[in-house]
């Protein structure tokens, strides 16, 4: 049996950044009909921070394809539907680029239909549009993609209500604010033109979309 050696250092792990007042929407928010059932009923427990989240987990590198990032490549034809470029960079709280960040991007097709059988829309399905890709960003923070403008689609949140052209986000990194996170980025009938800024739960990161030397953009 062996003893502690006395001159051990020891290092207290640091925890996650609290995201900043006000940068974060509510759980609860009535007009977001699904809130009403996925919010908690009762106050967050807050766990300490623990080695096994700030070390891990990790993913292959080795499972990312040459062309994921073209969502316009991935059947026996081309898809339905206008071709527009998604690119941006990811940025930590502090606004330095955070490489070698895993960016997933899935979305409806041309016509607003999920290839999922869940999905009961009416619109017709795209045999050569999957809907989904995957991309590393560079030493910069910065990732690109090709795909397709989504389609709206109707949804239950109030009557004849349907959600506007989006494309959702999910951010995977080595780092202690990038581990897992998800969002939406709504997508304009004008790319060239989109202005629109947007917040998510994603505390302590900023995605931009759009041009690195443009002030338009939207920030996740």
């Amino acid at each position: 049996m062996t003893s502690r050696p006395h001159n051990l250092q020891t290092r207290t792990l640091a925890g996650y950044r609290k995201p900043d007042r006000d940068t974060q929407p509510d759980y609860y928010y009535p007009p977001y009909a699904s809130t009403m059932k996925r919010s908690p009923l009762e106050p967050l427990v807050v766990l300490p921070t623990t080695l096994s989240e700030v070390t891990g987990p990790l993913f292959g590198y080795d499972v990312i394809k040459a062309n994921d990032f073209d969502l316009t490549k991935q059947g026996n034809g081309d898809p339905i539907g206008e071709r527009i470029v998604v690119s941006g960079r990811v940025l930590d709280a502090n606004a330095r680029p955070v490489a070698n960040t895993l960016v997933e991007v899935w979305q409806a097709n041309a016509a607003g239909r999920y290839p999922h059988h869940r999905d009961t829309h009416n619109a017709p399905l795209d045999p050569n549009f999957l809907g989904c890709g995957r991309t590393l960003t560079d030493a910069q923070g910065r990732y690109r993609f090709m795909t397709i403008r989504p389609g709206e689609y109707p949804w239950r949140n109030h009557y004849n209500a349907w959600r506007p052209a989006h494309i959702h986000f999910s951010l995977f990194a080595r780092h202690a604010d990038v581990f897992s996170r998800r969002s939406a980025a709504r997508v304009r009938s004008d790319v060239h033109e989109h202005s629109q800024r947007t917040r998510t739960p994603a505390a302590g990161v900023r995605v931009r979309l759009g041009d690195d030397d443009s002030r338009a953009g939207a920030w996740l």
